[in-house]
């Protein structure tokens, strides 16, 4: 299962026939998730601002992963990603 929040514009969210409570074909191949999604909720995006950088169009979140890999720092700091999307 994988919870996710996407950055979509009005008319791809209409192109797409999205709405509350129904579902629609999901397919993220750089982290292994293809199926279905259940729409929860749509609400306004927040102003994306100009300037450097990529915008982020995405989180995604997956609660039943295998293979994990944790990397720690030499300060003690610990971050857990998987073998599909490493740290």
């Amino acid at each position: 299962m994988v919870d996710a929040e996407i950055l979509r514009s009005p008319q791809w969210i209409e192109q797409h026939h999205i709405q509350v409570g129904r579902s629609f074909s999901f397919e993220l191949t750089e982290i292994n998730v293809d199926g279905r999604g259940l729409v929860r909720s749509i609400s306004d995006a927040p102003d994306v601002l100009p300037g450097e950088g990529a915008v982020v169009t995405g989180r995604y979140a997956t609660r039943e992963v295998t293979g994990r890999v944790r990397v720690t720092l030499a300060d003690g700091t610990s971050i857990t990603g998987t073998e599909n999307h490493p740290v």
